[in-house]
């Protein structure tokens, strides 16, 4: 079998200009294309890779050098010293080169979040530049120095080990390590978290809208209400909205509509047709719609799936 090409070498003329890809959290289904473990002198030329690549640096130092502008959170000379304990992140496409100034000992882990969120490819040798992107500010920094006692390094050596053994068991156990790393790193960007800059200042405002959503759940509330209430038109409104969340605004108000139903059809004194009302829904068939559409399930279903092992009140 012919392994696929997953880098490129970099050149002058190579595109900054990627398409982004908003992958909402819960849709992160990582797909693990390789797992080493090498040893040696750590030199390579400026490359851009076609996936994701995690670089668990166990012994030895050196440099990860990226092209200066590529990525946010970059040092202005865009060298990143790194050694032992330390994890890089390689996005796609972002121009980056090695030089190792000892023998370094690393684990790299090649994958996607998803096999959905390849800028359109998902044959790895066509792609063309694209980014992910998280909701809510998410990231993961190109460089990080973990606490051995965190067992992230730990965790990474152990996926490594399921999968070298290459059968079923050994490649889900893989997968599934490799999606509860990603769950761990995933953590709000630096530079998103700054208060007065103006991601942090579009934050506070989708926020504002977010919070009056799950506060009056039982109001016929139209993106209209929401792109007043943070200050924007409804169509910039819904740009900034999608990009925040992954989601259009009233998918993710159906969402949180449906979530909060769940909740309330665990109490058998409350009927159907007003768990309905509460969060939203004047029509109960519309609910009932709704409702499908997200879990897969009726409400009844739910609710008999839910309480079918409670014990009766005596």
């Amino acid at each position: 079998m012919v392994e696929p090409n997953i880098q490129r070498p970099a050149t002058p003329r190579t595109s900054l200009r990627r398409i982004p890809v908003v992958l909402p959290v819960e849709d992160i289904r990582p797909v693990l294309r390789i797992a080493h473990r090498p040893t040696g002198i750590l030199a390579m030329a400026e490359r851009v890779i076609l996936d994701h690549e995690f670089v668990f640096i166990l012994k030895g130092r050196g440099e990860l050098r990226v092209r200066p502008g590529s990525w946010p959170d970059l040092p202005a000379s865009g060298v990143i010293p790194f050694s032992a304990h330390d994890l890089l992140f390689l996005p796609p496409f972002v121009p980056h080169a090695f030089h190792g100034d000892t023998i370094v000992e690393h684990l790299a882990l090649h994958f996607d979040f998803s096999p959905h969120a390849t800028g359109g490819r998902a044959d790895i040798e066509t792609r063309r530049p694209y980014e992910v992107r998280f909701p809510a500010g998410l990231g993961i920094p190109l460089s990080q120095r973990l606490d051995p006692a965190d067992g992230i390094e730990a965790d990474a050596i152990t996926l490594l080990a399921h999968w070298q053994r290459e059968d079923p068991r050994g490649l889900l156990t893989a997968h599934a390590t490799l999606t509860a790393l990603i769950a761990r790193l995933l953590r709000v960007r630096d530079h998103a978290a700054t208060p007065d800059d103006d991601g942090a200042v579009l934050r506070a405002r989708l926020e504002r809208a977010q919070d009056f959503a799950r506060d009056n759940l039982d109001l016929d509330t139209t993106v209209a209400d929401l792109a007043r209430i943070a200050g924007f038109s409804p169509g910039r409104f819904s740009r900034h909205f999608h990009t925040w969340t992954g989601y259009a605004p009233m998918a993710w108000l159906r969402r949180l509509r449906v979530a909060h139903a769940r909740t309330l059809l665990a109490d058998l004194d409350l009927p159907v047709k007003e768990v309905a009302r509460r969060v939203g829904f004047a029509d109960p068939y519309h609910f009932s719609r709704v409702f499908r559409a997200v879990d897969g399930l009726a409400p009844t279903a739910y609710r008999a799936a839910v309480v079918s092992g409670r014990a009766p009140h005596p």
